[in-house]
């Protein structure tokens, strides 16, 4: 559920943008980094509307949603993706604002582990799948 200052407020420490989890407001970069930072990737899926889902461990899932409309994020080919991404590590977030058509958004980028170049091993996010990120009750 989207909170009513969204997209407004920024983290003074880190400059990411604060979303709300539960009652609290908290900065993306923290809250990222405490539920899916330095695990790996285990497994990739899609429900039935679409939503791909990445698994960190038997626990948490992340779904992933365009940064710009929220709508699911398109893969392509499931079984490539899966074989590019699974069994890597996150190893950290950079965030940046992106405008067109007179809107502007926050993407949200999840650097994982290999041997590529930087950019050839991040994952684009929205807000929405920080939002709606999933962690089992123990």
């Amino acid at each position: 559920m989207m909170g009513l200052l969204d997209r407004l407020l920024r983290c003074g420490e880190h400059q990411f943008p604060m979303v709300r989890i539960g009652l609290n407001y908290v900065c993306t970069a923290e809250y990222l980094d405490e539920v899916i930072g330095h695990r790996r990737l285990t497994e990739v899926s899609q429900d039935t509307d679409g939503v791909l889902y990445l698994q960190f461990g038997p626990e948490r899932w992340l779904p992933l949603f365009c940064p710009c409309c929220g709508e699911a994020s398109v893969t392509g080919d499931l079984d490539a993706f899966k074989q590019r991404w699974c069994g890597r590590r996150v190893e950290g977030f950079t965030t940046y604002q992106e405008r067109a058509e007179g809107d502007t958004w926050d993407v949200i980028e999840i650097f994982f582990s290999g041997r590529e170049p930087e950019e050839d091993r991040t994952l684009p996010i929205g807000i929405k799948s920080v939002q709606q990120l999933e962690i089992a009750e123990d």
